[in-house]
């Protein structure tokens, strides 16, 4: 399929938000290849943000929000999703919040994450790709992967997912 203007992957039955309005330079801050395989990406912002909110049942995001003092409309999402199957497939998320505070950003996820879900969530800080990031156990999945890389750099959240540390390296090196 084509990219749409903005370098989106066109709509995807499995992955993003056809409906929703793109946000292009977050989505460009994304790789355009991992491992190879071209990275998929979708985005939303603004008002979109709060139906991605509302409909996902993970009240995380809303705490977050409000203890940044925050509103979707602050908000803008791009996701890229690269590969298949456990041992091929990466995905990456950028998360700006915008009018956050730079320095308070990441341990205020965090924050929010641990309140919210059930037993918490571990960090662990390492260096991947060249850059220290954290290494988030989310104790709450007991199957599949449960494990994320982030860091925060401005006022955007990155989260890299691969059960393949070579392609969340790759991942974390291509990001700002």
């Amino acid at each position: 399929m084509e990219p749409e203007p903005g370098g989106s992957a066109g709509p995807d039955p499995s992955f993003g938000f056809a409906s929703f309005t793109p946000v292009p330079e977050l989505e460009a801050l994304l790789p355009d290849t991992l491992g190879g395989q071209p990275v998929t990406k979708s985005s939303a912002s603004g008002r979109d943000i709060a139906l991605i909110v509302g409909s996902s049942g993970d009240p995380t995001i809303g705490t977050f929000l409000t203890d940044v003092g925050a509103s979707p409309e602050d908000t803008a999402i791009a996701f890229g999703i690269a590969g298949a199957g456990p041992a091929s497939a990466a995905a990456v998320t950028a998360f700006r919040i915008g009018g956050a505070d730079p320095d308070a950003l990441l341990a205020q996820y965090l924050a929010a994450a641990d309140a919210t879900v059930a037993g918490g969530v571990e960090t662990e800080s390492v260096t991947v790709g060249g850059k220290q990031v954290l290494l988030v156990t989310n104790n709450a999945v007991t199957v599949g992967p449960n494990t994320f890389y982030l860091y925060a750099s401005g006022v955007t959240l990155f989260f890299v997912q691969s059960a393949a540390e070579a392609l969340a390296a790759e991942a974390i090196s291509a990001l700002p």
